[in-house]
């Protein structure tokens, strides 16, 4: 995937990064997130999909963190940014469950 094959809710990438299979980290001029293939996209639970403000993204504020440690990319300090971002706002607070236990199911 390079940057000119790909637009994101943010605009168009200036930097993609694979981290893992199917979840590449983009850049735009003013923001960027996680790209997810569909596959991967389809490993969040429901509800976590449904929190999410655009389809295979996860943007870099409050989403990424949430994505991350769901996907099990993310580390301890993600895992806790995850959690408060989750219990901080009401949109993000379906993930909470599944947070809470290291990212597994509730």
């Amino acid at each position: 995937m390079t940057a000119t094959t790909i637009h994101t809710p943010w605009g168009w990438p200036q930097d993609i990064e694979e981290l893992a299979e199917g979840v590449w980290r983009v850049s735009t001029a003013g923001h960027g997130g996680l790209k997810l293939s569909r596959e991967r996209w389809e490993e969040l639970p429901d509800v976590v999909r449904d929190a999410l403000l655009n389809p295979c993204f996860a943007e870099e504020d409050c989403e990424e963190p949430i994505a991350r440690t769901l996907l099990g990319l993310g580390d301890e300090r993600e895992r806790e940014l995850a959690l408060k971002i989750a219990g901080y706002f009401d949109r993000y607070s379906p993930a909470l469950p599944f947070l809470g236990n290291e990212g597994g199911s509730p």
